[in-house]
């Protein structure tokens, strides 16, 4: 192999056993049959050589893919279009692999015998793209969002649980062979979801994580339209306990806001209280505590803060242009119809005006229910923990533990299911 700055040259050729195609050329070069024909044949047999050349294509804004428009796979999910094009780069590149294929015949005696076009779509031998191995890219590695695809990890940067660790991160192929870079990436990449597991770890682990740390490690484990569609365990229990502490210090035993003021948080209550109401069977989003949990996080999140905040502005103002007074100050039947107005998006397709309103019932609703099946579902993890009480708890006293755990599993149980069904 002979190697230039801007490809390789594999060459090949020799008095190898003979295979299938091997007298391909001699054909179209001699005519004849019989005798004479293999005599030709035995003359030439191991006197050609062949050059293969392999060069690097740099990217060109003529050459990417798309999700297609019209065209679909036959589960009905659009496939990918590919648009390619060669520069002038790339066809020099094999003209020069040309020249310096015929300057080594002939400083070696040999005749040239290769016949390629100069022109038309492909030029100069060079293959239609795709056709030859180590073909990488689609998804380029980079540092600034706009322009790349992923960071340099292989994450990519618009969904961070994603990582893409074949040949799509490389920018270019410089004509050798990529699969130890595909491998060092992917090692890169592993190590780097180690490293930021154990950070996570021991973030939750740790005895002087912060509030603040803890919200944001809440943030970052959502999925979708609301923060807390995902919510993981160790954070959640944490902030439980952090309200639980802040209650138990309270003169009051009450819970002191840290976004919202007093009116609002007051309001919010009423809010959480109507979308989802405690019953016979459990209590509802204030007794599971979602008031608490709302405003911890609107207290870390600007997004929070103008959806939430904005709409309990709103829909104070609402209901004094309607009623004279502020939603507090409404009777029941009359905050009923400003919540049927705004807890179905169809009405806000209707009337602009509620859209707001709208925004604030949707975000407060799904969190209400999200946080009040949270609790639910610990009441039943602690109640399976029990189950297995002598193996989880060894440092208490045996006559202690279904006692800690008992206790554990009363103060949720007062909150989510306050009364036995019946």
């Amino acid at each position: 192999m002979i190697s230039r700055a801007e490809y390789h040259i594999e060459i090949w050729g020799g008095r190898d056993m003979p295979g299938v195609g091997m007298f391909d050329g001699l054909c179209h070069r001699e005519e004849g049959y019989g005798a004479g024909l293999k005599q030709r044949a035995r003359k030439v047999y191991g006197t050609s050589i062949g050059f293969s050349g392999r060069g690097e294509m740099i990217p060109n804004p003529d050459t990417y893919c798309e999700i297609d428009p019209d065209v679909v796979d036959q589960w009905g999910i659009p496939v990918l279009r590919f648009h390619f094009k060669f520069t002038d780069y790339e066809l020099r590149q094999a003209q020069d692999m040309q020249q310096t294929f015929r300057a080594i015949v002939e400083a070696a005696g040999g005749e040239y015998r290769t016949k390629t076009k100069i022109d038309g779509q492909y030029p100069f031998g060079i293959q239609a793209g795709g056709k030859i191995i180590h073909e990488v890219g689609t998804a380029r590695m980079g540092a600034d969002p706009k322009t790349s695809v992923l960071n340099g990890y292989c994450q990519a940067h618009d969904v961070k649980n994603l990582f893409v660790t074949d040949g799509a991160s490389l920018v270019t192929n410089p004509d050798k062979n990529p699969t130890l870079t595909i491998m060092a990436l992917s090692w890169r990449a592993s190590e780097y979801l180690l490293a930021e597991s154990a950070k996570r770890k021991h973030l939750m682990s740790s005895q002087s994580v912060t509030r603040r740390d803890i919200l944001k490690t809440l943030a970052m484990g959502a999925v979708g339209g609301s923060v807390l569609q995902v919510i993981p365990a160790k954070a959640a229990e944490f902030v439980h306990q952090a309200v639980r502490k802040e209650k138990a210090a309270s003169p009051a035993g009450k819970y002191a806001p840290k976004y919202f003021s007093a009116h609002q948080y007051e309001l919010l209550n009423a809010l959480c209280d109507a979308i989802i109401p405690k019953d016979d069977h459990s209590g509802g989003a204030v007794e599971a505590g979602a008031p608490e949990f709302i405003d911890l996080l609107a207290s870390e999140n600007e997004k929070y803060q103008l959806r939430l905040g904005g709409g309990l502005v709103w829909l104070d103002s609402y209901c004094v242009d309607r009623y004279a007074k502020s939603f507090l100050e409404c009777a029941p039947q009359q905050r009923n119809e400003v919540l049927d107005l705004i807890a179905y998006r169809r009405n806000a397709k209707k009337d602009a005006s509620l859209s707001q309103g709208v925004c604030l019932f949707c975000v407060s609703a799904q969190d209400d229910l999200r946080w009040f099946l949270h609790q639910q579902d610990r009441y039943r993890r602690l109640a399976i923990h029990r189950e297995h009480v002598d193996a989880r708890i060894p440092w208490l006293p045996a006559g202690s533990r279904r006692q800690h755990v008992n206790a554990r599993i009363a103060r949720v149980k007062s909150a989510v299911w306050p009364r036995s069904r019946s």
